[in-house]
């Protein structure tokens, strides 16, 4: 079975949007010969269409998408993320990945 993926976004101050990525987002090749792969917006603020379920996303009051600093993804169980790019808007001296069981972050040192 598919697992969720949740994708946070944090700004400067700290607000955050957050991104429920459901299992079935991205369909199944073994189930029904959906490619296994979904692009999805970071920058949208609305839920987005999958194979065979939609993401939620959900936004602090005053978050500021042009200052997004920090994305960590967290991932229950055996999800996998292919073909990452994360092109920070707010620029940093250095970034860091930060890796632990079902977690990656990107941001600054």
């Amino acid at each position: 079975p598919g697992q969720d993926v949740i994708v946070v976004l944090e700004d400067g101050a700290g607000a955050t949007r957050t991104i429920v990525v459901p299992a079935g987002f991205t369909g199944d090749r073994e189930l029904d010969g959906a490619p296994g792969l979904r692009r999805l917006d970071l920058r949208r603020t609305g839920p987005q269409a999958g194979d065979r379920a939609a993401t939620s996303v959900f936004e602090d009051p005053g978050f500021h998408p042009g200052s997004v600093s920090v994305m960590t993804l967290v991932l229950d169980g055996s999800a996998a993320i292919d073909n990452l790019r994360f092109v920070p808007s707010a620029p940093g001296p250095a970034w860091r990945v930060r890796r632990g069981p079902g977690l990656v972050e990107l941001g600054p040192r």
